[in-house]
């Protein structure tokens, strides 16, 4: 079978943890691959490490100066991998995306994967090697080396897997999912599966297992995506089909967030200029009646000229603002559950500004400093004693 795995800077840390690693791959071409793509990381904290060199240099940064320092991270990683594989008699090339034609397209320091040519890491694979490919970076049409956005390896793992229809890996610092945050929610459960649609929502509010590019690009290609502890066989299994049954699979929460509201007409397509260059816009939603039209925007790292702009449009008001996100199915269906969410939030004291209820995905937006104690209740409730 063929595997793309990827393992994480964590992973890699060190010599120690790289020649475990090695060991690790030559068990996993025993009992699981004939064919191997390794996509690697950047050893430790070895990315912000080579960025803080770069600013102390130069403040004001070139962002097409970035990828020829950055990406070198990664491809350490790869030939000290390599070489660890080599000693253990384990056959090995490493290709660099410049060698596949891995090609982007965008800004150099946040390049998004357009597509792979995969005739060279085929004919490595009909070879009976294993190929190592450091993650984070591509090309764009001229040949010019890019990174892709900050968990970039999970992005080129997923997108391997995809290209090369293979099963998809990605060795982490964690067990998998949970059905929350278990550092926030101590009773939080691994989960063993987990559909992909709803990882990608949890993602987006703060659940950062895999980079949400990465998600996107393994449900759109339907690639059989796994998350595991490095070096363990126990994970979180990503899949595609849906569950028909009404359930509470799992929620995550984020903070410091901005709430836009809005009557202006130019309100959508400031937001969709303002998350062009760097915001995450992580809801929106317009309602209307025969008078007027009503735009809500929640916004992530949002800039301070940004958040003047907006100020500054007629009929607009900015807020700050958290937002749990919970994830299931059977939402709408469900009448019981709709009062229980508005009789929970009255009973702790809780703030909404939004209470969204669609079939697979609730979206509660609160004021500052009011999310965790929601979600402890949420969790308890809705997860743990499956009370609705």
């Amino acid at each position: 079978m063929r595997f793309v795995i990827k393992f994480g800077g964590s992973s890699l840390s060190t010599v120690s943890k790289v020649k475990k690693v090695a060991e690790f791959v030559s068990y996993f071409l025993k009992t699981k691959a004939n064919e191997l793509v390794i996509v690697v990381s950047a050893m430790g904290k070895t990315t912000d490490a080579l960025l803080n060199l770069a600013k102390k240099a130069n403040k004001n940064l070139p962002k097409e100066k970035l990828p020829e320092l950055v990406c070198i991270g990664e491809k350490i990683s790869a030939n000290v991998l390599s070489l660890a594989l080599e000693n253990i008699g384990v056959d090995n090339v490493v290709l660099y995306p410049e060698n596949i034609r891995m090609f982007c397209k965008g800004e150099k320091d946040c390049g998004i994967l357009t597509h792979i040519e995969t005739q060279r890491i085929l004919h490595t694979l009909s070879q009976k090697k294993v190929a190592i490919v450091p993650g984070f970076q591509a090309i764009d049409q001229s040949g010019n080396l890019c990174m892709l956005r900050r968990g970039g390896s999970d992005i080129s793992a997923t997108a391997l897997a995809s290209a090369l229809n293979a099963k998809c890996v990605i060795y982490t610092n964690v067990k998998g999912y949970f059905s929350a945050n278990p550092n926030q929610i101590k009773t939080a459960k691994q989960l063993e599966n987990l559909n992909i649609q709803e990882a990608i929502e949890l993602s987006s509010c703060g659940a950062k297992i895999m980079e949400q590019q990465s998600l996107e690009i393994a449900h759109a290609c339907d690639t059989e995506t796994e998350v595991r502890k490095s070096q363990t066989k126990n994970g979180t299994s990503l899949y595609n089909f849906s569950v028909q049954f009404s359930r509470t699979d799992a929620l995550s929460f984020k903070n410091n967030l901005v709430l836009a509201c809005s009557k202006n007409a130019n309100f959508p397509q400031i937001i969709q200029n303002i998350c062009e260059k760097q915001a995450q816009n992580i809801y929106f939603d317009h309602f209307s009646n025969k008078n007027a039209q009503f735009f809500h925007a929640v916004l992530d790292n949002i800039s301070r000229e940004d958040k003047t702009a907006l100020k500054n449009l007629e009929k607009t008001t900015l807020k700050k603002c958290e937002m749990i996100t919970i994830v299931g199915c059977g939402f709408t269906n469900h009448e019981k559950l709709k009062s229980y969410l508005y009789k929970t939030c009255q009973k702790l004291n809780i703030f909404t500004f939004i209470i969204s209820i669609l079939p697979t995905t609730i979206k509660i937006v609160t004021k500052p400093n009011q999310a965790l104690l929601l979600s402890k209740a949420l969790h308890k409730d809705l997860i743990e004693r499956r009370k609705i």
